[in-house]
């Protein structure tokens, strides 16, 4: 079984030039976000991020971010979603919207069975 991926319409995200920067009026939010995060003992699991783009992306791709340790070196770059599914990636940003266009449906990446059955990960259904 191939690991769950979840693509985002990456090319609805704001530049990041065009994104409202943290303002005193995000203080309760993300406060709240960490109140919830602490209760179910999950505040060293997971965080927040800054929803971004930098350049648009191709409607099959999705951003995979690959790591290259002995340069210390994160990279970030679009991937064709058919070699993606043929390795095994971890899913590590979710987006929350209620934008349809920004929650693709994960069915055209994650795994099913012959009845359609979605194969992925309980966590991110």
């Amino acid at each position: 079984m191939k690991t769950t991926l979840t693509p985002l319409v990456h090319n609805r995200l704001k530049d990041i030039n065009a994104v409202q920067r943290l303002s005193s009026n995000d203080t309760a939010c993300i406060s709240e976000i960490k109140s919830v995060l602490k209760k179910y003992q999950n505040q060293n699991k997971f965080g927040i991020t800054l929803l971004h783009k930098h350049f648009d992306i191709s409607e099959d791709e999705i951003m995979v971010e690959s790591i290259d340790v002995e340069n210390r070196v994160l990279t970030t770059r679009p991937v064709k979603l058919k070699e993606a599914q043929k390795t095994s990636l971890v899913q590590t940003v979710w987006c929350f919207s209620n934008d349809p266009i920004l929650n693709k449906n994960c069915e055209s990446v994650c795994p099913t069975d012959k009845n359609g059955n979605h194969l992925g990960y309980r966590d991110h259904l």
